[in-house]
């Protein structure tokens, strides 16, 4: 029989095992960046108020250098006013959108997408 104190160093390496596997997996992975340390960089709002664009920029969860959030990635969503999302797309830096032109029956993110809007 494991003497109870073996079995705690165990367990509790085990535990730091997976917390360092967990913090590894929100520090270094492009997925767990997203859903740990992402947050909204720029909004585009449709005009009739019932879209809009939501530019997210993905960062690390330490802090970086002052002045370089621009050139973070990140990706852009449409959304309904509720924060529905409709679509999503990846993007290399979120200083590439910069202009979104809207349409009655879509959106248009330059260079990076076109999406058509439901409902219309």
């Amino acid at each position: 029989m494991a003497h109870p104190s073996a079995s705690r160093s165990k367990f509790l390496a085990l535990l730091v095992a997976v917390a360092l596997g967990v913090y590894g997996w929100l520090s270094f992975t492009p997925s767990g960046r997203k859903l740990c340390c992402s947050s909204v960089y720029k909004t585009f709002p449709s005009p009739d108020q019932r879209f809009q664009v939501a530019v997210f920029r993905i960062g690390w969860p330490w802090r970086m250098s002052p002045g370089s959030s621009a050139d973070a990635p990140g990706f852009v969503q449409l959304q309904t006013q509720d924060g529905t999302v409709l679509q999503e797309q990846n993007i290399e830096a979120v200083q590439l959108v910069d202009q979104v032109h809207w349409e009655p029956r879509s959106v248009e993110i330059k260079l990076i997408a076109e999406w058509a809007l439901p409902g219309s």
